[in-house]
């Protein structure tokens, strides 16, 4: 199977050069030092040359069969211009790291319902025809969940997928997922804003809260998994998506800020 690996990075030294020689076939490619997360991204993808793309992240580990499981739901739904899979989460030893996992990932990690659906998993494991992405991107980056939105708008089928697993594995300190939740919430906010500025004020701001807790728990409930961390980790679930409220709040009103570059 032929296939290629990119990596886009805004800091030369985030790779040491010894480990690039361990990975010749590897393209590493150097962003601009002030480049997000999202830019990178959209750095990355129109040097892509094969015709189905996948995106995964740095804290991310694929399963072996990863790139073939790729093609194979591919080629089981021709139509797809993009295909989710699996999100399980690969940090595990605190409950602060399974309580952002459960927010943001829960509702990808197993069992998930396979065939088309509107929402399937982001960065972490999701991969697109190459023919299905806009021919370009706007200057504040790539984001995938805007991306998604764009093309089931656009009547594009989105298919959920259980072939390909990748494991996310972010341990971090509470505070960390604090500020990554207020941070990444803000970039998306914010960036939306500025891709659709005459968008209307959105009623849903106030019940934010209590409704990403509400899809939380039930998904974790429905999944009958990891009730064990759920019950422990509920405190610290309302905290963090008051986070992540707050910055949608904030990226709403004031813009992304300097959020975008502190996503990772």
């Amino acid at each position: 199977m032929n296939a290629e690996i990119i990596v886009a990075m805004n800091d030369p030294a985030t790779v040491a050069p010894d480990r690039k020689e361990l990975y010749p076939a590897v393209r590493w490619l150097q962003g601009a030092h002030d480049d997000s997360v999202f830019r990178l991204r959209a750095f990355a993808l129109p040097q892509c040359r094969a015709d189905i793309i996948a995106l995964t992240e740095d804290h991310a580990r694929v399963d072996t069969n990863w790139c073939g499981a790729i093609l194979q739901a591919h080629a089981q739904y021709p139509e797809a211009a993009a295909i989710g899979g699996v999100v399980e989460n690969g940090a595990t030893e605190s409950i602060a790291d399974w309580a952002a996992f459960l927010i943001i990932n829960g509702r990808f990690m197993r069992p998930i319902r396979n065939g088309p659906s509107r929402e399937i998993s982001l960065q972490s494991n999701v991969s697109y025809k190459r023919s299905a992405l806009p021919g370009s991107f706007p200057q504040f980056g790539l984001v995938t969940s805007t991306l998604h939105h764009e093309l089931h708008e656009g009547g594009a089928m989105l298919v959920a997928s259980d072939r390909m697993v990748v494991h996310h594995a972010q341990k971090l300190t509470l505070g960390s997922h604090s500020a990554l939740h207020f941070h990444n919430a803000r970039s998306t906010a914010g960036l939306l804003r500025i891709a659709a500025p005459a968008s209307p004020w959105l009623a849903g701001y106030a019940v934010m809260l209590p409704k990403l807790v509400w899809r939380t728990v039930a998904t974790g409930l429905r999944k009958r998994r990891h009730r064990r961390e759920l019950i422990m980790g509920f405190p610290l679930i309302v905290w963090l998506v008051g986070c992540h409220a707050a910055g949608e709040l904030i990226g709403h009103f004031m813009g992304p800020g300097d959020s975008p570059r502190r996503v990772n």
